[in-house]
């Protein structure tokens, strides 16, 4: 009875490690002009657009082509030294096309100027930027309302947050601990006649 279920989890095992689930962000890289007259080798699927990579080096940001319009974040398509271009995914096994598209998209075609990046580039990164703080703003936190204590206020989902701000708390109570002590010990002493002292009234 017990070999089924374990045959079963090791197949499940095997097939999520063959094909794991699409990747949510795919950070962006720097912007960077190319660095010679040269058209791109690699295009890639980002949150919202896409970037054109260049062979001599050099990253600028483009519309995707339509050939990944349905593709997953992270698909790439490759121009290869002979001309052919093919899908490549994000991840080995991962979600996406593979193999050789039928013609490569025209982006390809563009020849790019040296040391330039391009106006138009500029004006998608904005429109970009504009765009991700709009889908934001219905998540931003609403402003906490006026505290009348000095309490620091709890965070919720900051386990690092939560172990620093514990320390000087910590450290506080044993001084007061240790100060205390002393206190106790000193007045014990004080009680007690100490040897060839006269008695005293209490």
């Amino acid at each position: 009875m017990s070999i089924v279920p374990a045959a079963v989890a090791v197949t499940l095992a095997h097939d999520a490690t063959a094909n794991p689930p699409p990747p949510k962000v795919v950070p962006d890289p720097p912007i960077s002009a190319p660095a010679k007259a040269e058209t791109p080798s690699v295009v890639r699927k980002h949150d919202g657009i896409c970037y054109v990579f260049y062979p001599a080096g050099g990253t600028l940001p483009s519309k995707c082509p339509d050939e990944l319009a349905t593709e997953p974040l992270g698909e790439a398509i490759l121009k290869n030294p002979s001309g052919r271009c093919q899908f490549i995914p994000f991840q080995s096994g991962g979600p996406g096309r593979n193999g050789y598209a039928d013609k490569c998209p025209a982006l390809f075609d563009e020849v790019a100027e040296p040391g330039v990046i391009p106006e138009a580039a500029t004006k998608l990164l904005q429109e970009l930027a504009a765009a991700r703080q709009k889908s934001d703003e219905p998540w931003v936190e609403p402003p906490q309302p006026a505290r009348l204590d000095t309490t620091q206020p709890q965070q919720v989902g900051c386990g690092g947050c939560a172990t620093g701000g514990s320390a000087p708390h910590g450290a506080a109570a044993v001084v007061a601990g240790l100060a205390v002590a002393a206190l106790r010990a000193r007045r014990r002493k004080s009680t007690f006649r100490r040897h060839g002292e006269p008695d005293r009234d209490m």
